[in-house]
């Protein structure tokens, strides 16, 4: 991991966005938590973890990473196919399935295929 370069000159900029970007993802990570059906917070939870695990392990200072609306619907529809009678379990399954996919896509280094999407 390459930390970037702090450049004196635009520090007042980068915070100014930071703020902004901050402020705008509230209600947009709460929008995320009712589209998929759940509790807003867990919206908001998603997106500070995937902004701050994206700021430490992406290599690219051009990669937007956050909760999407098309992600929220797919999640909100997952306890409805599975017919489980707890949708924290199915979303829990989801979410550690997901995890488990993405590190092994890192390990085959399948990154590259991300071109051509």
């Amino acid at each position: 991991m390459k930390l970037p370069s702090i450049n004196r000159d635009t520090i007042g900029e980068d915070l100014s966005a930071g703020l902004v970007l901050g402020i705008q993802s509230v209600p947009d990570g709460m929008a995320a938590g009712l589209l998929a059906l759940v509790n807003p917070i867990y919206g908001l939870y998603a997106y500070m973890t995937g902004v701050f695990s994206g700021a430490f392990f992406t290599s690219s200072a051009f990669m937007s990473i956050q909760a999407t609306s098309a992600m929220a619907l797919i999640v909100a529809s997952v306890p409805q196919v599975t017919q489980s009678t707890s949708p924290n379990s199915s979303l829990f399954a989801l979410a550690l399935l997901t995890g488990v996919l993405m590190l092994a896509a890192g390990f085959l280094k399948l990154g590259t295929l991300v071109r051509f999407v």
